[in-house]
Parts: structure tokens; sequence; C-alpha cells
């Protein structure tokens, strides 16, 4: 019987090909892509040792839980590891933490067909040779082959027609399928199950043997979602034991600022946020993947990163009360950061290191009688450290820096907004946002940034709107700064966010190892709504600092106050009402462009820009020895 690893967390909605938005045929969609990334270098260093590439084929044993990996498999246990993705959070309580996720995308992004209706085989994960011709006598029959599996995870659920397989290559050079799993099925548990399966001596006892995960879904993105982790093929091993003498954290540790991963440095000394509901104890979460007790003891302590120094420990050897049992699930959580320790800094980057102390030890070779020898390629202590970094500086954030996916809207006009909550009155500077370029280089594209206090569509919601174009971004998580000229004073509840001029998908960078969908915004017809179908942080930050500040946009200077200028959008038609002396039509880079007039009189005008390329151009009205400009967007 597979081992059942119950979850005590409901799960969240599935977040891919969500509609969100269906109205008289229109189809508008919130939606999620993968962004292409680039291997990065494995920043876990306590009780990790580098696994070094060998010629010719591996020994036993082979274990990876994908502790040790960042963003792509262990080129030392894996061959074409450009194809599976490991994930931070794309699994539910997974055995320990990163997961080897299997969808419709390779490690880096990028789709397998560009045909929507493409099936077929998808991600595979296919071990180095490992050499089992030496296997002595004693050892017949005892060597197993074991994992963890879960059914889509934070992805999206396979369908009938979607599956995943484990195939042996025997000594004719053959591939074997041991085990195979098909989606669809409603009976199928949600939760990480683990698999064992014995190898056959006369099939598999070679010199080259090898294995592989297979997954068969759509090609055409990160759909159809697979999750395996903790992967042990050993010798000495038995069919009915399906524990592990290892004792392991499972997640990354929650924030100690609340919902934020960065704060600015205002606030973070402000009164209302060194309220106990805003500066929160880190999480994370344990596995006891053995049979029996083991007691924990566990370490959190916060390093300033720039001082080189432990500014606080949070907690020092603290027991674990209820000693976990068997296959048993547990939280950790950290005591408060003391905020007068971090000292009256400008700019500070906290270091937060969990440790639990185990028990664990090197991952075991072989067991002859009364004697245990242990292989120091594998040291089950990996799993036993985790560490994760806070910003103090000039901004917000709730996204941990590393944006998995994007998210975006496909609807000319449409806005999305992201909510943030400040604790005092604070100079907000400017908007930085990460457009990734997926599938299409967006820079240049016109957008309408915007700032409001609320999201009532009242004329004094808006508190800065800026005509802009989306910035060139030549690196992977290169967040680009959008200013405000002048500054605004902020407080409260705020709202960033833009319009768009584009029914091409204009993709925000999305992590989805931090949560903050509700405070998502967005409004494709003219109705504000919630989001409550993606799982993520934008890469949408609010940026602070010193400068002469408006409280927002002058009455007096709104030419919605004198004039009435309709409909916007506009299909290329529109009016303006209201007296006026001359008016001038620019493109977004500044370029005066001809406009065509239709009819004209004291108080009103209808002007013709059809014909000009879909987008936002600016409107230069002049009366009584004075301009307004006003932004007018043209669309489809």
């Amino acid at each position: 019987m597979p081992l059942m690893v119950s979850s005590a967390v409901p799960k969240l909605l599935s977040f891919l090909g969500l509609l969100l938005f269906i109205n008289q045929g229109l189809l508008a969609q919130f939606k999620i892509i993968p962004i292409p990334i680039k291997q990065e270098k494995n920043t876990h260093l306590n009780h990790r040792q580098a696994r070094t590439t060998q010629d010719g084929p591996l020994a036993l044993p082979f274990w990876d839980d994908f502790s040790t990996s960042h963003k792509f498999p262990d080129t030392a246990l894996w061959l074409g590891s450009q194809n599976v993705s490991i994930s931070r959070g794309a699994g539910i309580q997974p055995p320990t933490f990163n997961v080897a996720t299997f969808d419709g995308t390779d490690a880096n992004g990028n789709v397998y067909s560009e045909n929507e209706i493409s099936v077929g085989l998808a991600d595979s994960l296919l071990s180095k040779p490992i050499d089992l011709s030496g296997i002595g006598l004693n050892f017949q029959n005892t060597v197993y082959l074991s994992f963890f599996w879960q059914l889509e995870g934070f992805g999206e659920i396979p369908d009938p027609e979607d599956s995943i397989r484990l195939q042996f290559r025997d000594v004719n050079d053959n591939w074997v399928t041991i085990w195979s799993m098909t989606g669809g099925d409603p009976t199928i548990s949600d939760v990480f199950t683990q698999e064992t399966f014995q190898l056959d001596p006369v099939l598999f006892y070679h010199e080259n043997f090898q294995f592989k995960f297979e997954s068969f879904s759509r090609l055409t993105g990160v759909f159809d979602t697979w999750q395996i982790d903790y992967i042990l093929l050993n010798k000495g091993r038995n069919g009915t034991d399906l524990s592990h003498l290892d004792h392991a954290i499972t997640s990354y540790p929650t924030s100690l600022f609340g919902r934020y991963t960065a704060v600015p440095t205002t606030q973070f000394y402000s009164e209302g946020f060194d309220a106990a509901d805003k500066l929160t104890g880190a999480s994370v979460g344990y596995f006891n993947l053995d049979k029996f007790l083991q007691p924990i003891e566990y370490t959190a302590f916060v390093t300033d990163t720039i001082r080189g120094e432990i500014l606080d420990t949070l907690n020092f050897n603290e027991p674990d009360p209820s000693i976990p049992g068997p296959f048993a699930r547990d939280t950790y959580t950290t005591n408060l950061l003391d905020i007068g320790k971090v000292g009256n800094v400008d700019s500070a980057v906290l270091e937060l290191t969990f440790y639990i102390n185990t028990g664990d030890t090197l991952l075991v070779d072989e067991v002859i009688g009364t004697d245990t020898t242990f292989t120091d390629r594998f040291d089950l202590r990996s799993n036993d450290t985790i560490t994760t970094y806070f910003t103090i500086n000039d901004y917000f954030s709730y996204d941990d820096g590393s944006a998995e996916f994007g998210a975006g809207i496909n609807q000319t006009g449409g806005r999305l907004a992201y909510q943030y909550e400040l604790f005092t009155e604070d100079t907000l500077t400017a908007v930085d946002i990460y457009f990734p370029n997926i599938g299409a280089d967006f820079s240049g594209t016109p957008i309408e940034l915007f700032v409001w206090r609320d999201l009532e569509d009242s004329e004094t919601s808006i508190l800065a709107e800026l005509s802009t174009t989306v910035k060139s971004t030549i690196g992977i998580n290169e967040v680009q700064s959008y200013e405000l000229n002048p500054p605004i004073v902020v407080n409260g509840n705020i709202y960033i966010g833009y319009r768009q001029s584009t029914d091409q998908r204009l993709p925000v960078g999305l992590d989805m190892n931090t949560d903050t969908g509700d405070r998502i915004f967005f409004n494709v017809l003219g109705q504000w709504e919630q989001n409550t179908e993606i799982a993520g942080s934008l890469l949408m930050r609010p940026r602070f600092g010193r400068g002469a500040v408006v409280t927002g946009i002058d009455d007096d200077r709104q030419p919605d106050k004198v004039l009435k200028i309709f409909p916007n959008p506009s299909s290329g038609r529109f009016h303006i009402e209201g007296a006026f002396d001359k008016v001038i039509l620019y493109s977004s880079s500044g370029q005066q462009i001809p406009l065509k007039v239709l009819k004209t009189d004291l108080n009103s005008a209808t002007f013709d820009i059809t014909g000009l390329a879909m987008g936002i151009y600016q409107l230069r009205i002049f009366k009584g020895g004075k301009s307004f400009s006003k932004r007018i967007m043209l669309m489809e």
C-alpha cells in the first residue's frame, strides 16, 4: 500500500487557464504564463556538499530530494536537466522543500508546441546510468526505487488524456513501464503519495541501468501538472518499510514582516507597523519521514548581511513539545523580531535562517548485520536548514524577488490594480514593475500608470497618473522604475497599477512562492473585480523617498472639470464638450499628429483619429491662455 501523506491545509483553487470575465462573446482573461529562466547559483550553504560529476555509471545509492537544486535538476545525477523545472512553491506539503514539476513547458519556460491543441510527451526526468552489475548475492532482491508524487499541487489539474509514468531500462536497452497514473480521476488523492518498486535482478541488474519519469499533457503551457519528490534507489530495502531516517523542512519561511517581504524604512519604524499584527513570527513546515518518534529542536536567527552579524536569535534550540510521531507533520514559528536590534538604518537586508536539529546524518549505504556504513555523497541534513531574505529600504513588496510566471490581462483599455497598506504618511516617488518578455518584447508599448485612493472611479479616486511606455527589460526579474513627477503624499490604503493599450496579454512578473492574490484587482469592461483565482504576488511595488510633493492632481488643472471628453477609450471618433480655443494631438513619444475635425461649434467639437495605431495619445487643449493635457486611448 502506498503511504498517504495527509494535508492539513485546504488546497487553493487551480490558477491556470481560469476565465475571469465573459461578456457577450468577448473573452477577457487575467491569466498566467511561464517566464523563460536562467540557471542560477544555489545559495543554500548549510550542510550542502557540491556533488561532483563523474565519468561512467553512478554507483548506489541514488538519492535526490531536490533541496540542493535551484531551478534545474542536479547535473551530477540527471541527464537533460533543462527539461523538468525544480520549483520552490509548486507542491502542497511536499516531503521536503523543492519539488520536480512536470507540465507542458521545459525548465526554461519554453512551450513544446505552438499548436494550441497539441498533446503528447512533455517533460521527462532521466537518470544518469547506474551500475547495478555488482550487486552481491546477499543483496539480491533488495534493490528498490521509491518516490513521492502529487497530482496538480499549486498547478493545473491533469485531464483524463494526461498521464505520468516511470520506466526502467532493462538489459536489452528496452524501456519497461513500471508505474503510470492518469489524470481526470476524481478518486485520486491530491496529497503526496509514496510508491516503491522492486527491481527484478534478471532484467535490471546491469551496468547501465537507468530510470526516467515522463509526463504526457498539453504542450502549450503550464498545464496538466504533476509533482515528484524524494527519489531513493538503494539496496538492502524491502517493499513494506516506507520510512526514511530523515526529518526535513518542507517549506520556505514565511515573512517576518507579515505579508511583506520588503518594507520602506519610514514604514518599518512607524508605530503602526510595529504592532504585533504587522510584525510577525515567520514559520516553516516540518515532516518526519521516519517510522519512529523523533525529538526535534529548532533554531532561528536573523543576520544583518551588510555587517555580517547575527542581529537577533529568535529561537535557540527550542524543543518541540509534541515530539513528532511517525510520518507526522508540524509547524515551527519564530518569536517576533526585536526592531531595536536592527538599529536606526537607512536600509538593510535581513537573512532569516531556520535550522532543525533532527539527528540526521549521511545517507545509509548498506547494513550488514549490526554494521552500518554511510555514503559521503548524500547528506540528509541538506533539508534541515533553509534561508530566506527580507529587505528594509525605500519600497514595499509582497514578492520574493523572483517571478516564475507572468500574469496579465488581454483587453485593450483593461486596468490592473494592486493594493498596499501604509502605516504612516509617506512620499510616493515611483512605481516599480517587472514586465517580462514572454513571447514578445513589449518595450515601447503605451500604458497609463495610476495611483488610486480607492477603486470607486470617482473624481477623487485618482491620486496620480502618468502616460508612459513599457521600459525595455533585458535581465530576468529586472524591475523597472516609473517615476512620478511630482511625487505625492499618501497614507492608508493605496492602489498602484496601469491601463493598457493592447489586447495582447501584457504580463507582469508573478511570484508563486508568496500569495497576495486577494490584493489584485482587474477591470476589463468598466467594473472592478477582486482576483479570486490566481495565487501569487505581482512584481509591482510602490517606491518612496524625498522630494517636492503634491497631495494629488490639482482640480483646477483637470480638463474633466471644465471639459467633457467622450467616449474614452474611443474606437476612432470622440467629442469634446465645452468651450476651448485649440486642441493638438501628440503620440505617446511626443510627436505631433494631424487631428481631423469633423464638426465644431462654440461649445463642442467632434474629431476623428481612425486609422492611427491602437494605443494612448495625448490631447493638449488650450483655453484662455492656459493649456491642459488629457490622455485618450484608441482601441478597436
